[in-house]
């Protein structure tokens, strides 16, 4: 397995895929997340709001997340803070779920939001996916407020994690 970040060579209609794939149960539950029904074009747009991360499994994509480090005026008051930066597009595929992926891209996406000097990790979902939010629990996150996006089936829950500045050794 191997984590890195999307390299311009890479399929963008594989990782569309991927994504259609990730959130199909969440569409599944009447959740509408762009994800779950984005084209290519749209990937590619989202792809160029920071970096996005790929999880490759004998050359074949099997997960991916976006550190968002642009893109927040139409979002929660709480992205547009100072040294914040946001997850997003975070899908394995339902094929390979079990495997730590998501816990592997996850740890990938904050050491590089703090290598790049952000302090604040943020997110959001639905406020009704139950176990999405407490995955976030366990990974350190916790509940700073709600919001609405335009064109949504449900109201989201804005997650936020601090971030630790790495202690490199002297």
């Amino acid at each position: 397995m191997t984590i890195r970040p999307l390299a311009p060579s890479d399929s963008l209609a594989e990782l569309t895929l991927l994504l259609n794939r990730a959130y199909k149960e969440l569409a599944d539950q009447g959740w509408n997340y762009t994800a779950s029904f984005q084209d290519e074009e749209t990937t590619r747009y989202r792809v160029g709001e920071g970096v996005c991360f790929v999880a490759l499994s004998e050359g074949k994509m099997v997960g991916t997340v976006m550190l968002v480090t642009e893109g927040f005026r139409n979002g929660p008051l709480e992205y547009q803070a100072e040294g914040a930066c946001v997850l997003g597009q975070f899908g394995v595929d339902p094929d390979r779920r079990g495997e730590k992926i998501g816990d592997r891209l996850a740890t990938a996406l904050e050491e590089e939001a703090v290598r790049l000097g952000f302090k604040t990790l943020l997110l959001d979902t639905a406020e009704t996916a139950t176990k999405l939010i407490e995955y976030y629990r366990r990974r350190g996150f916790c509940e700073v407020g709600h919001h609405q996006w335009r064109d949504k089936t449900y109201r989201s829950v804005v997650m936020a994690k601090p971030l630790l500045e790495r202690k490199d050794d002297v």
